[in-house]
């Protein structure tokens, strides 16, 4: 990774609005020591979002796609090019999915929530 130049955040809200299309929602995980926080690509502001991510201090580490579709949801990572051979990021994004998962069902599932579903 240290060979490689990182791109712009500019070039990388245009990578998040080329994968928007392929998902329901779409994710920029932007990582920090002990947070992530997520650009989203149907943010208005997200160019905003971002910079100010990354000016805190955040690395951008890759994309989670969601997909919902007849009932179902799926979940989708991909690492930002700059982390491919990282074997980490892989295991960061996957965490990161396995908690909206769970996040997820327990509010389809758990009746104790409020919500009627």
């Amino acid at each position: 990774m240290e060979s490689q130049e990182w791109r712009t955040t500019v070039e990388l809200i245009e990578e998040l609005d080329a994968e928007a299309p392929k998902f329901t929602h779409v994710l920029l995980a932007v990582g920090f020591e002990h947070t992530t926080i997520f650009v989203r690509a149907d943010d208005p502001n997200r160019l905003s979002a971002l910079n100010d991510a990354v000016s805190a201090g955040g690395k951008p580490a890759g994309f989670i796609g969601l997909k919902v579709r007849d009932g179902h949801a799926s979940f989708s990572r991909r690492a930002l090019r700059e982390y491919a051979e990282e074997e980490w990021v892989v295991h960061y994004l996957d965490n990161l999915i396995g908690k909206a998962a769970e996040a997820l069902h327990q509010a389809i599932y758990d009746k104790t929530n409020g919500w009627i579903n």
